[in-house]
């Protein structure tokens, strides 16, 4: 199966010369730091009852284009079994995704920063590193050769769990010293990324470095800062770590990635994000058939919600039409009619989605921006 899928992925990199040089660096990268190793000689002919090949392929990520993530496919079965179907996932450590947001936007100073290649810093047992072989060859003229990863793999349904554990286990061996920092470590990191607000900028540069510090004692690395505070996102990046901004659509500011949501750390609000041109047409269109095929088994207040979904896939699907015919930087109508999501749905918002986009809390039982 293994063997099958990479000759699949060859034939792939004939269509794709990119992708080929992309992936071939990809994986020289691993063997110079230690993820992969090639098995020697004793290793291939000392099989055991974990031995398990697993396929590879490449995920792209749309926000950052020319790159993707090595996804070693755990799922894969052979015979009706797969290397997922062994393992456990294990117990839910990540903090719930609303209370990481809410906590964020409680005091003043946000900070945002992430751990790089956070699953790869976790060596696994040798023993265990059989059940993660693979093949490859940088060229198909090459024999295939067999390696395996030495480290935790994206793809296996145990990796998220483990990571957490390491994670946590490390930091509450600090908690008498640094109790702040640990308590950050602990309840406001979802996965790989910190997400921490602070009262001051001074509480930030103190407790901050405490934070990469422990990190550090497990091998994580954690970088890429972005705050609101000038201060912060000076002492903590330099000119190499700086994030890449990106705005949104004709909207002049400054807009920083924030748990899939766009963080405007000028006005220090979040917002969602939508490329009309990239919305799939079988998506608008489906949404239209699913308002048409189940408007009147449902409640008249579903029926509302529903015609207003039918009625932006129009709108959105129009949007799309007048922006890319438009050239001469008019505007769409989208943005016409506000390019915000916060323009869709108003009765239907949470006082939680009303708290997360428009600021942090005042102190006071108005919901407003922060003062």
């Amino acid at each position: 199966m293994a063997e099958k899928r990479l000759i699949l992925l060859e034939k792939k990199f004939e269509r794709d010369d990119d992708l080929k040089r992309e992936y071939v660096r990809v994986m020289a990268e691993y063997l110079e730091k230690g993820y992969s190793r090639e098995l020697h000689e004793d290793e291939l002919s000392a099989e055991s009852d974990r031995t398990w090949y697993l396929p590879h392929f490449a995920v792209h990520n749309p926000n950052k284009p020319g790159k993707f993530r090595l996804v070693f496919d755990a799922a894969a079965k052979v015979d009706g079994c797969s290397l997922n179907s062994a393992l456990s996932s294990g117990p839910d450590q990540c903090q719930p995704l609303p209370a990481v947001l809410m906590k964020f936007r409680q005091r003043g100073i946000g900070v945002r920063a992430d751990i790089v290649e956070m699953f790869h810093q976790v060596m696994m047992r040798e023993s265990d590193q059989a059940a993660q072989r693979f093949l490859w060859r940088a060229n198909p003229d090459e024999p295939i050769k067999e390696y395996a990863m030495a480290v935790m793999t994206f793809g296996a349904t145990c990796s998220p769990c483990s990571a957490q554990y390491v994670k946590n286990s490390n930091a509450l061996e600090f908690t008498e010293r640094f109790p702040e920092a640990v308590s950050a470590i602990l309840n406001n990191h979802y996965v790989d990324d910190l997400v921490h607000s602070f009262t001051c900028e001074c509480d930030a540069l103190r407790i901050l470095p405490e934070i990469v510090w422990i990190h550090k004692r497990a091998g994580f690395d954690l970088t890429r800062f972005v705050s609101n505070s000038r201060l912060v996102n000076q002492r903590f990046n330099d000119d190499a770590e700086k994030p890449k901004v990106f705005s949104l659509d004709k909207e002049a500011g400054t807009f920083q990635k924030v748990l899939g949501m766009c963080w405007d750390t000028g006005k220090d609000a979040l917002r969602f994000a939508t490329a009309i041109d990239k919305i799939d047409r079988n998506l608008l269109n489906g949404m239209a058939k699913c308002h048409h095929v189940y408007l009147r088994s449902v409640r008249p207040s579903s029926r509302m919600f529903l015609g207003s979904q039918a009625n932006l896939a129009t709108d959105l699907e129009e949007a799309g039409r007048v922006g890319r015919r438009d050239t001469s930087g008019s505007r769409s109508s989208l943005e016409k009619m506000g390019g915000d999501a916060r323009r869709f749905g108003q009765p239907q918002r949470s006082a939680m989605l009303q708290h997360l986009v428009h600021g942090r809390s005042s102190g006071t039982a108005h919901i407003c921006r922060r003062q």
